[in-house]
């Protein structure tokens, strides 16, 4: 299966780059995590102690050489989960996945031109497994 990130707004939608493998992988993968968590400031000695009620995990990553005509699905895909709709996260790698996602706790989805000659667009995004403290993996074969 492609990696890609299949969503429905009303009316489902798939954003990938349209091309095979392995030229459609994910770039510039990478994991990110969060206590979620109530700290406090010990008075004496000015030391934060959090006492963590879950650990969100979660992933960075970029889809690149997205053709400019899929321009509306990137905008749908960024208005979609920055309101709290979930997507599908197909890796691609062949042993993992799908994830269901959804936006990280305190990112955006950026959406960019990438190439202005080819008219290819990039979308940078930071997602979080919906079964919390379950890690999204992504292991691409060389």
């Amino acid at each position: 299966m492609a990696s890609s990130i299949a969503f429905n707004d009303g009316v489902a939608a798939t954003l990938s780059n349209g091309r095979t493998p392995p030229f459609d992988r994910f770039w510039g993968v990478r994991p990110v995590s969060m206590a979620v968590a109530d700290t406090d400031t010990i008075l004496g000695t000015q030391r934060t102690v959090a006492f963590e009620f879950a650990r969100v995990r979660g992933i960075y990553l970029e889809v690149r050489n997205i053709p400019n005509t899929s321009q509306d699905i990137c905008d749908r895909l960024k208005l979609h989960l920055e309101t709290g709709g979930a997507a599908t996260l197909n890796t691609g790698d062949g042993s993992h996945g799908p994830f269901t996602v959804a936006l990280f706790p305190g990112t955006q989805v950026e959406v960019a031109e990438m190439d202005e000659v080819k008219m290819e667009l990039a979308v940078r995004v930071t997602l979080m497994n919906t079964t919390l403290g379950t890690p999204i993996l992504i292991q691409y074969a060389r």
